[in-house]
């Protein structure tokens, strides 16, 4: 943003330009929001820093999440501007989620930058196994 200052001398009239800065929320980081471990009940995510940290600098990511067939956002953590990738714990084994990661400054929380859906798998304990010999399991 320019402002300037109007400055009358003895014959004409000068402009005198002063350059201010200008600080606002940081833009979304960069995606995508991978999913590079995965448990029934847990993600580990991870994404990039944002292209423009708002003239300011960064004070860290929120991560928020939602399961599909849900409305609205739950916010699990806020972690350092270093850190980008979280662990999202306690997930319902078979069910899908949406994720998002905003940056955030002194000027306030950027865009999110918003997952693709997250399918977690099913239970460990639902499996299928097939053979065409006779075999006991014992499940402790």
């Amino acid at each position: 943003m320019l402002s300037y200052v109007n400055k009358k001398c003895a014959e004409s009239t000068m402009l005198i330009y002063q350059c201010c800065s200008v600080v606002e929320p940081p833009s979304a980081p960069r995606g995508p929001v991978s999913v590079v471990g995965r448990t029934p009940d847990s993600a580990e995510i991870r994404w990039s820093a944002p292209d423009d940290s708002g003239g300011s600098a960064l004070q860290g990511y929120v991560i928020e999440l939602r399961e599909v067939s849900r409305s609205y956002w739950r916010r699990l953590a806020t972690v350092g501007p270093t850190t980008t990738t979280y662990t999202l714990r306690d997930l319902t084994p078979g069910a899908e989620y949406l994720v998002r990661v905003l940056a955030k400054n002194a000027e306030g929380e950027g865009s999110p930058l918003t997952s693709e859906y997250i399918t977690m798998p099913k239970s460990k304990s639902n499996f299928s196994f097939q053979n065409t010999h006779r075999i006991a399991i014992l499940l402790y």
